[in-house]
C-alpha cells in the first residue's frame, strides 16, 4: 500500500505542480537499502523506509541519510497493533 501512495503522490505532483520527480529504490553492495526515493532534480528528496515492527532506525535508511543528505526521511512501521480475536467455542451435539 504504501508503495501505491508513493507513486500516486509523485504523479500528482508531476500532473499538478508540474514537477519532474522521479521514484527510484537504492541499494548498496554491502547490503544496506532504502525501499523508496524520491528524486527532485536529480537530488534525493525524500527518503522512505518500510519496516515490518517498531524498531530503531534501520540500518540502510540511516546509511543513506548520513551520505545523500534528502530533505526529508521517514520510517514506517506495517505491523498492525490489532486485538487478536479469541477463538470461537464449539459445541458437540
Amino acid at each position: 500500500m504504501l508503495a501505491l501512495h508513493v507513486l500516486r503522490a509523485v504523479h500528482w505532483a508531476a500532473d499538478v505542480e508540474g514537477e519532474k520527480l522521479q521514484l527510484r529504490y537504492f541499494r548498496h553492495r554491502a547490503g544496506r537499502e532504502v525501499d523508496f526515493v524520491v528524486l527532485r532534480g536529480r537530488r534525493p528528496w525524500l527518503a522512505i523506509d518500510a519496516t515490518l515492527s517498531d524498531s530503531e532506525l534501520a540500518p540502510g535508511l540511516r546509511y543513506f541519510v548520513e551520505r545523500a543528505r534528502p530533505d526529508f526521511a521517514f520510517q514506517g512501521e506495517a505491523a498492525a497493533r490489532l486485538p487478536i480475536p479469541a477463538e470461537k467455542e464449539t459445541r458437540q451435539v
